[in-house]
């Protein structure tokens, strides 16, 4: 029994001659249906002219692309299922689609979806290079999906190319956006590579595993000569915290790891390594971030991420060092993190020490203090009212020095502490 039914075959032909893409479609479906299973088979048959010489398989595959081509959404979402049914003759014409940067961008999209169902290495370089491409961002996300989908295909066939010079940093791109853990052993691969832009990227990709070959290369990374190597690897360990895993350094051993990188020659490499011992979350951390204060020589950008940290680690301790920060600096940009950090905490235990650490530096009258700049005030009016909203307290000292702000030359540092007193 041949599976060819010409009647349906001519149909289709005859409707794709007048644009009805949905009648195409309809047939398409019906031939298909009528002999499910079978292998298709070359039978020579009524067809329109030009297509006496085509295959069943040839037939339907020329069938599909046009309603691929020029249906509209729904019929080439019907459609893009029919193609892996054809078989691989399908890989060479979307191929052809993918990679014409003058085609639709819809239709590209649909080709590349096609394409995730094939296990092919031509479909893999074809998606790879796809990733790369700037022209569209959707384009480029569908990529990555397709290769997700693919799986170890896809894997298999990018380790190959790392081996290749002009191809490692492609590779390298496209195994940090697969997210499935058979990618960390080609990764690991290139860790060392002389370029330090493909090693960067490289662990940037480990930071989502947890394997305990893992650690041991972010460790080894934190003394790379290159600060985006360094700057990684420091994101990756303050990371680990989220992993919960034995594979990980102890924590005290952590805090020595990282606060060595505090004072990294590169200021993003210091700024993240605040923040990954901010993800600690312990004592030792804390007073491994306050000792920047210390040091005159801390820069002013760093003492904000300094004291951002503090605050995003809500521990009694850490706002122990905010409180002494906050009485010793004179830079109004450290000052106000300061402020805002504790205005924004919401523990019911941690609120009343905030609010107690606040009051002195509205009752600081020094002349160098930032409290005298109006947009100080305003900030730590923001505070107390946030604070209070969320605690109903507050200490009599303090509404003492909100009414001495009362009268201020300035009109919005008035209106924010009426608000703070709740007076309007």
């Amino acid at each position: 029994m041949l599976l060819t039914n010409p009647t349906l075959i001519e149909e289709a032909y005859s409707a794709a001659a007048k644009d009805n893409w949905s009648l195409v479609m309809q047939c398409l479906q019906q031939f298909w249906a009528a002999g499910a299973g079978m292998k298709l088979k070359p039978q020579r048959g009524r067809r329109p002219q030009g297509t006496s010489d085509l295959s069943d398989q040839e037939a339907l595959l020329e069938l599909a692309l046009k309603v691929l081509v020029n249906g509209d959404f729904q019929e080439r979402w019907e459609v893009a299922s029919f193609f892996p049914k054809l078989g691989n003759v399908a890989i060479s014409p979307l191929l052809a689609i993918l990679e014409d940067e003058r085609a639709d961008l819809d239709l590209r999209w649909f080709a590349g979806r096609i394409l995730s169902q094939f296990e092919d290495p031509a479909v893999v370089a074809a998606l790879v290079l796809l990733l790369d491409d700037d022209g569209d961002e959707e384009l480029s996300e569908m990529a990555t999906l397709a290769l997700a989908n693919i799986g170890d295909q896809a894997i298999a066939s990018l380790a190959k190319l790392l081996e290749e010079p002009t191809s490692v940093a492609l590779a390298v791109s496209c195994l940090e956006r697969i997210r499935s853990s058979g990618t960390i052993g080609p990764l690991l691969q290139v860790v060392n590579h002389p370029d330090s832009i493909i090693r960067t990227k490289a662990i940037d990709a480990l930071h989502s595993f947890d394997d305990p070959r893992i650690p041991p290369v972010l460790v080894a990374a934190l003394n790379d000569t290159a600060a985006p190597v360094r700057k990684s690897a420091v994101i990756g360990l303050g990371l680990c915290c989220s992993h919960n895993s034995q594979h990980y350094p102890p924590d005290a051993d952590l805090v020595q790891l990282l606060k060595a990188r505090l004072w990294d020659f590169n200021l993003e490499v210091c700024q993240q390594a605040a923040i990954a011992l901010s993800r600690l979350g312990t004592d030792t951390a804390a007073a491994a971030i306050f000792e920047l204060f210390q040091s005159v020589a801390t820069p002013v950008p760093l003492q904000v991420t300094a004291a951002r940290s503090l605050h995003w680690m809500a521990t009694p301790t850490a706002l122990k060092y905010l409180e002494q920060i906050l009485c010793q600096t004179r830079e109004t940009e450290v000052f106000r993190e300061i402020i805002t950090g504790l205005g924004l905490i919401e523990s019911a235990e941690l609120t009343p020490i905030a609010l107690q650490i606040i009051t002195p530096a509205l009752q600081n009258y020094h002349p160098h203090s930032p409290i005298h700049d109006s947009t100080i005030k305003i900030s730590v009016a923001w505070a107390i009212a946030s604070l209070t909203e969320r605690s109903q307290l507050q200490p009599p000292e303090l509404t003492e020095a909100l009414h001495h702000l009362l009268t201020d030359p300035d009109t919005r540092v008035q209106l924010h502490v009426r608000h703070a007193l709740g007076l309007s």
